[in-house]
Parts: structure tokens; C-alpha cells; sequence
């Protein structure tokens, strides 16, 4: 009776532990050293944190904190190569391609605590470029050249940076992040990441804003399908099985604002999407 029992016993606390909710890992944002011999006007180790926990704290599993609860893990970063370059593609007397490139490596440390043991440590190399057909024979330059030459004025958590790809660069750095750790704690990345239901913030005729932005893994120039939810769906007896998923369109990400706002543009100018409507992006 008793090897009856035992295989019973020990399944039974099996699936009792396995339905226990996991307990969140508490995490803190350590500090940012700068490593890489460049100008930085925008302060990038001051800003960084608070942007990388934007994007890591869409994982479900994850929890922020400095004193309480107490934070089981820390992490460190060290920005090794922060590059930004301006090239031209073409003929310089007629015109071509203009714009930069970003490149920025890193080494980020997980550091259990309290007894500050590094546990995993990642190099995160990331280059980003961006380009634009402009014309340079008699012309006061276009905007992407203007921009890189203004982007040293610009402070961190302006609208124009927030544009611009530099800034994209830290926020794809800071997604590459996000897996990683994922990966490291057996979590879910699925997603959040352009899903939604997000918010329709403005609406005026093809253009939108939303509440989702760099933290939500959105970044200017991407491509969307938005889908909003339509008319009830019923059984043969007349019970609700769920509602159905209607395409709206086709939208660009024309710019990030922010952690958690962006403007969209749909490739047809005739689709309005009323303001307070939620919609979903995949």
C-alpha cells in the first residue's frame, strides 16, 4: 500500500507547487558606467536606468524596486562603444543618400544580492542606421543632416531626441536586454511587445497617437497591421463565444515620443479610427 501511495503523494505536491503563482524577481537598475571616450551632452548613465526599466518592466515577472521589497538582483552596465557617424551614399554633385549610423556595445552584469555575486554577465552590440534621399547641389541640406548636426543640443527626454537614432539605438539595446533576461529566468517574451489594446490618444484623419511607445518595443519606421475588435460572435444557441478581430489597415511608426506615447500614420489617408478606440498592432 505504501508504494501506492508514495507515487501518489509525491505527483500530488508536484502539482501543487507547479500551480503556485511565481514569485516576481524584485530587480534594481545598478549604475551606468560611460567607458567610451565620447561627447555626451544628453547624460546617457542618468537616463539610461529609467529608460531600460521602462522596456524590461513590460516582462511579466519582473518587479522594480530599491528598498521594498528588498531587490534580489542588480544590474550593472558599462557602455564600452557609443559611435555615431554621418555617411552619403551617391554623387555628391547631384545628390543621394544622406544620414548616420549608431553603433553602441555594452557589457551588462547580473549581480545577485546581498552578497553582489555576478551571476551572468552579456555583451550587447547594437548598430542602427537610418537614410533619406536628399539633394545637396544648391540646397541648405536636408533634415536628417541637419538633425545630426544639431542632435549634441538636444536634451535626452526632448520630443526631437526621443526622434532621433541614437535614441532607437538605446532602446533596441535596452529589447535586447529584455530577452536576455528572459531567457536567463525561463520567462515569457511573447508578448507584449506592438500588441496591445493600446489607446487611440488624437485621431486626426490617417494619423494617430497612442499610449504605447519605446517601452513598448515600438520603434520609428516600423511597419503594423491594426486590428480592432467588431461585432459579437454567438453559438447556434445564441451564447456570446468571444468578439471578432476586424483589419483596420496598414500603419508607420512616424515617430516615438516616449516611454509610452507614438505616432502612427495608416498608408491610406482615408481611415479614421475614432479618438478613445482601442486597437491592437501585430
Amino acid at each position: 500500500m505504501k508504494h501506492i501511495l508514495y507515487p501518489l503523494l509525491l505527483g500530488l505536491v508536484i502539482t501543487m507547487a507547479a500551480a503556485q503563482p511565481r514569485q516576481p524577481v524584485v530587480l534594481k537598475m545598478g549604475p551606468v558606467t560611460e567607458n567610451a571616450d565620447m561627447d555626451n551632452p544628453w547624460e546617457i548613465e542618468q537616463h539610461l536606468p529609467g529608460l531600460w526599466i521602462g522596456i524590461i518592466d513590460t516582462l511579466d515577472g519582473f518587479r522594480f524596486a530599491e528598498t521594498s521589497p528588498p531587490a534580489t538582483f542588480a544590474l550593472h552596465t558599462t557602455i564600452h562603444v557609443f559611435d555615431i557617424s554621418k555617411y552619403h551614399m551617391g554623387n555628391p554633385l547631384v545628390g543621394g543618400y544622406q544620414g548616420y549610423k549608431a553603433k553602441l556595445q555594452s557589457d551588462c552584469s547580473l549581480i545577485r544580492l546581498p552578497k553582489n555575486r555576478e551571476v551572468a554577465r552579456w555583451r550587447l552590440n547594437t548598430e542602427l542606421s537610418g537614410h533619406q534621399l536628399g539633394f545637396t547641389v544648391l540646397a541648405q541640406g536636408i533634415k536628417h543632416a541637419l538633425t545630426f548636426q544639431g542632435l549634441d543640443t538636444l536634451k535626452f527626454d526632448s520630443p526631437a531626441f526621443q526622434q532621433s537614432l541614437v535614441y532607437r539605438t538605446l532602446v533596441l539595446q535596452g529589447q535586447a536586454l529584455r530577452n536576455k533576461l528572459a531567457d536567463y529566468f525561463g520567462l515569457e517574451v511573447s508578448q507584449q511587445e506592438g500588441l496591445g489594446p493600446y489607446q487611440v490618444l488624437i485621431s486626426r484623419g490617417g494619423d494617430i497617437h497612442i499610449n504605447a511607445g519605446s517601452a513598448e518595443g515600438l520603434v520609428k519606421d516600423q511597419m503594423f497591421s491594426v486590428y480592432m475588435e467588431g461585432a459579437v460572435i454567438l453559438d447556434e444557441s445564441g451564447a456570446p463565444l468571444g468578439r471578432e478581430t476586424v483589419l483596420v489597415g496598414r500603419v508607420r511608426v512616424m515617430a516615438v515620443k516616449g516611454n509610452h506615447l507614438a505616432w502612427l500614420q495608416f498608408t491610406d489617408p482615408s481611415v479614421h479610427v475614432p479618438k478613445e478606440s482601442e486597437i491592437f498592432l501585430q
